[in-house]
């Protein structure tokens, strides 16, 4: 016998319940409803899932933008203090020279003032004077010639040729702060033209400080393979045909083989020969070995 539960599920005799056909087709309803309802989630889920992963691949690119923009900057902004600093340098040198060389034409006009106005035996102190420091600014002064090699290395056919001098003097680590830099020809000065130099007098505070600019100066040259620019002492006239005759001799030498190198100084005011031979260091001529009239018999022999 079977009979009616208060619940309304079909229960037999022996108390066991059986569900109707109505009961079977809720729980297959409400399965498939929990069904969708699940797929509906995992939908949202996976929907939420890529969002995310979108929204974080968004960020991590904005975040490595602004960083290499940061970056960017940060370069720029040390370009910029770099270029600031290499300006201003080179600004302080350019003035440092004006206010040399307004000090020189100031000196230059003092002296040509009190040489119209003195005696004579003020005009003779005065050419005392001017002989003296000449022979002091013999000691501690060189001359570069050839500047159109160094207006090639820097491509600046137009630069002041003492603003030429100065970036070599830059860039060999040598300050310009006490040095004097003044044009050597007398066809330049004559014309007025600065850019007709074509050597120019670089004068230290001692005659040290000139040897060693000098060998940074031909070191920098040999570097840049510029054979066209040439450093040698400084001469005041009372010197330079001394000079020019053992350049002479000493270049007849060397063409006759027997020396392998020479070079003329300026040695506290007085003209000094030195040569040497292949492998060897520079030694001093005497008197007696730069006898010219000798040397040039020998050569000739």
């Amino acid at each position: 016998m079977s009979g009616k539960s208060n619940d309304g599920k079909t229960v037999t005799s022996n108390g066991e319940k059986v569900y109707t056909q109505e009961d079977l087709a809720k729980v297959l309803s409400k399965a498939k409803l929990y069904k969708t309802l699940y797929e509906e989630a995992d939908k949202q889920v996976n929907l939420l899932n890529e969002r995310l992963k979108t929204c974080t691949d968004n960020n991590l690119m904005l975040a490595n933008d602004i960083l290499d923009r940061i970056i960017t900057l940060e370069n720029e902004h040390t370009t910029y203090r770099t270029e600031q600093a290499v300006l201003k340098e080179r600004m302080s040198l350019v003035v440092e020279q004006l206010d040399m060389e307004k000090s020189q034409w100031k000196d230059t006009a003092d002296k040509l003032q009190h040489h119209l106005e003195g005696s004579k035996s003020g005009t003779a102190n005065s050419l005392q004077d001017q002989q003296h420091a000449e022979d002091n600014k013999g000691v501690s002064s060189f001359v570069v010639g050839g500047l159109h090699g160094l207006r090639k290395l820097y491509n600046a056919p137009k630069l002041d040729p003492a603003q030429l001098i100065r970036n070599v003097l830059y860039d060999i680590w040598v300050p310009c702060k006490n040095v004097k830099i003044s044009i050597a020809d007398k066809t330049a000065n004559e014309a007025r033209d600065r850019q007709k130099a074509r050597a120019m007098i670089i004068t230290m505070q001692t005659g040290q400080q000139k040897k060693e600019t000098i060998q940074k100066f031909k070191r920098y040259l040999l570097h840049w393979g510029i054979e066209e620019t040439s450093v040698e002492d400084y001469f005041p006239s009372q010197l330079l045909p001394r000079a020019k005759q053992l350049r002479k001799h000493a270049a007849d030498l060397k063409k006759a083989g027997r020396i392998h190198g020479y070079r003329v100084l300026n040695v506290q005011g007085a003209v000094v020969l030195q040569t040497c031979k292949e492998g060897e260091e520079y030694v001093s001529m005497d008197d007696s070995q730069i006898d010219l009239g000798g040397l040039q018999h020998q050569v000739a022999d």
